[in-house]
């Protein structure tokens, strides 16, 4: 066979193979076409070298042409493309055929048939031979004309909001000038004001120290008057110099519980109270206040009542006690003849403690005014010699606050009143029984029993000493440390007990003699710090020591009875 023939089957076998491609491609281009016509695109096909361009029939329908697929020329398509758009169109094909990019991308606008102009974004890519060179580039193209007049019409919708907003920031730039003069006026007044608080703080503070310096030296002779009168108290006298005694006695209480309450007042106005949440049997606390107003009930001819309770408080003890032990001397002076009630019963996550009384009750309209300060109602007052000033509850509500404890008063009148303080419960409100504390022991013997009194005060401790000597008791009187010391040295026996004044001359205090004394003699001798200093920070230190304390004026039982604890 010659070399012609087998060239000429060669170049039938190649062409059989070329067209069966061709019709492969076709069929796939028909897909693609189909598919494309789907997602309103249409497809294109261009050859770089012929410049044919074939346009599907999805734009071409767009544009206002044959539905049928159209075949055109470069040169034919530029001419439909808008004129602004020409030079972008054929740098972006020429920076893609030179492979600056790895597609071509492009909008622009093309003619219809109507003369109306077209938005499209065309998309493609070149086919290259084994040297690089593009022969073919394919893609598709879609009209875009909807998303942009959307991007027209918020252009638009944009540029007019910046002109509203211009406008508006002017109108604001002129409001601000305004405010801001406004405000610099302002801050004038508010300087000129903040100058007369600070004025009125400064007053404020000064009258609370005042307060508390006239008070504490208050305090001091009406110790010494006191400690007279219960002297006198102690001795036989005639019926007519006792009630006299009693009536003088009465009138010192009065002035105790006048300034105790400044004291309390200016301490809790200053935000000096510290309180110390602890869990508490509530019992405990009863039957404590219970035994301290048993005779203050007895000698107002009142009947009262402890009820037991069986739970666990978290508290601070002793200002829960202070706000208990205001209402039930309100609730024994108001109830001359009558009965009161303390107790308490649960409600929920807390106990509420509560003072019942038999008094003249309260009217509805006065429930809120007797919260204020130097605030009675004198017409329900039965005891017009111990009245009071009208500063317990406004104390009472403060510490109510400070402890987060709510305050509860119901009265109707002429029957009584019963006032009430809500206090949480321990976690598992476990019931803890209400089994009575130990009896308390009985009276010792003071007689003979030396003491030890140390306070800088010569009024104080020669009162103190009457006081103990009309019990029988050895007292032994010291100014300072080292007076302290040479008593405790020379005694014919040795003090068995110091009672000690916390402030002593030349800065020395109670508590420093007191351990000095400890050093020497052993700190097995009982300690009693009597002070009229009620500050939280003396009544820490004591409790860190281990040494009792006892407040001035001093109430003279309330020392006999501790006397009697720490010698028996």
């Amino acid at each position: 066979m010659s070399k012609g023939v087998t060239d000429l089957q060669k170049l039938k076998k190649e062409n059989d193979q070329l067209q069966k491609r061709i019709v492969e491609l076709e069929m796939i281009e028909e897909r693609y076409a189909l598919a494309m016509d789907g997602a309103n695109e249409g497809l294109w096909e261009w050859n770089p070298v012929t410049k044919d361009l074939f346009i599907s029939s999805r734009l071409m329908e767009t544009l206002g042409h044959s539905s049928q697929s159209r075949r055109t020329t470069t040169h034919q398509w530029l001419e439909w493309v808008h004129p602004d758009d020409v030079v972008g169109y054929e740098q972006k094909v020429s920076e893609h055929l030179k492979g600056l990019s790895e597609y071509f991308e492009w909008e622009y606008r093309v003619r219809a048939t109507d003369g109306i102009y077209h938005w499209v974004f065309a998309r493609g890519k070149a086919l290259r031979d084994n040297n690089g060179i593009a022969y073919r580039m394919v893609g598709s193209v879609g009209d875009i004309t909807e998303r942009k007049r959307a991007e027209e019409r918020l252009k638009q919708a944009h540029d007019e909001l910046e002109d509203r907003v211009e406008e508006r920031t002017k109108a604001l730039v002129a409001l601000n000038k305004q405010l801001s003069r406004e405000v610099q006026e302002r801050k004038i007044i508010e300087q000129k004001l903040k100058q007369a608080k600070e004025a009125a703080e400064q007053a404020n503070i000064s009258k609370d120290k005042y307060l508390a310096a006239a008070s504490h030296d208050l305090l001091q002779p009406l110790n010494a008057a006191r400690l007279l009168i219960s002297t006198l108290q102690e001795r036989d006298l005639s019926h007519k110099d006792a009630s006299l005694v009693q009536r003088i006695h009465n009138a010192l209480g009065s002035a105790e519980e006048l300034l105790t309450d400044l004291l309390d007042i200016a301490k809790l106005d200053a935000n000096a109270i510290v309180h110390e949440i602890s869990e508490v049997p509530a019992n405990r606390l009863l039957l404590a206040l219970g035994e301290e107003f048993q005779s203050v009930a007895n000698e107002a001819n009142v009947k009262l009542r402890v009820m037991p309770c069986g739970y666990s408080i978290k508290t601070d003890p002793r200002l829960l006690g202070r706000i208990l032990r205001n209402f039930l001397s309100n609730a024994i002076r108001y109830s001359s003849s009558g009965r009161v009630v303390l107790g308490c019963r649960r409600c929920a996550d807390h106990i509420r403690f509560q003072v019942w009384d038999s008094g003249p009750g309260i009217p509805p309209d006065k429930l809120d005014d007797i919260f204020l300060e130097f605030h009675q109602l004198k017409e329900n007052s039965l005891d017009r010699e111990n009245k009071g000033v009208g500063l317990g509850l406004a104390i009472v509500e403060r510490i109510a606050k400070i402890l987060g404890h709510p305050i509860h008063v119901q009265s109707v009148v002429g029957k009584g009143s019963v006032f009430s303080v809500d206090v949480p419960l321990c976690e598992g409100g476990k019931q803890l029984g209400t089994q009575a504390e130990p009896l308390p022991k009985p009276p010792y013997n003071l007689s003979g029993v030396p003491v030890l009194i140390i306070d800088n005060e010569g009024s104080i401790t020669h009162s103190m000493a009457d006081l103990l000597n009309e019990w029988g008791m050895i007292p032994h009187c010291a100014v300072s440390k080292s007076t302290a010391l040479a008593e405790m040295k020379y005694a014919e026996h040795t003090p068995v007990a110091i009672l000690a004044d916390y402030h002593l001359d030349d800065g020395e205090t109670g508590i420093k003699v007191i351990q000095d004394i400890h050093a020497v003699y052993g700190s097995d001798i009982p300690a009693v710090i009597i002070t009229a200093d009620r500050t939280q920070t003396v009544s820490n230190e004591c409790e860190r020591l281990g040494y009792h304390i006892l407040n001035k004026p001093l109430k003279p039982a309330k020392l006999r009875a501790l006397l009697n604890h720490l010698l028996v």
